[in-house]
């Protein structure tokens, strides 16, 4: 009896870990760092201090096997989304060495935006901050894998001197 229990455990670690909903989560390098779990197709914007999400298919974000997790800011801060059918609510920063700048010119050569995923998903930055877009760094997440949900990390830093 003892036996079959620790297969059936392994199995589903086995099965958890490939599917990508138990991966070690890298060290954070960046100013900002988000971790959230996509299953489907979603873009975050991140304004200033401001973070949300547009739903585009399949779960919302945090949604899987009857789990609502929340979306992680900087490791410590737990933002719980609530969602108005496609646009979840929108959360502060709470570090506000964390806020993106504002102002100046911004790309992929002065802030860096990496990410990590367990998924064979296709994470973009769609665009950065700049005044065409009120300064508003859009991403989109998508987990094109069939196989249930994937935490998705993004790790972004900027150098203040640069953008301007």
């Amino acid at each position: 009896m003892q036996k079959k229990l620790i297969q059936t455990s392994l199995l589903c670690f086995l099965l958890l870990f490939f599917t990508g909903c138990v991966t070690p989560e890298p060290t954070p390098e960046g100013k900002l760092y988000i971790r959230t779990l996509i299953d489907g197709k979603d873009t975050l914007y991140i304004k200033g201090d401001s973070i949300w999400f547009v739903h585009q298919a399949y779960q919302l974000p945090g949604k899987w096997a009857g789990e609502d997790l929340p979306t992680y800011i900087n490791k410590n801060q737990e933002w719980q989304h609530v969602w108005n059918g496609t646009l979840s609510n929108v959360t502060k920063i709470e570090k506000p060495e964390s806020a993106l700048p504002e102002t100046g010119t911004w790309d992929a050569n002065n802030m860096k935006v990496k990410f990590y995923t367990a998924s064979f998903g296709v994470p973009i930055v769609k665009e950065y901050p700049g005044k065409e877009n009120n300064y508003t760094l859009i991403i989109e997440l998508d987990d094109i894998e069939p196989l249930g949900a994937h935490w998705f990390c993004v790790d972004i830093d900027w150098d203040e001197e640069s953008g301007k």
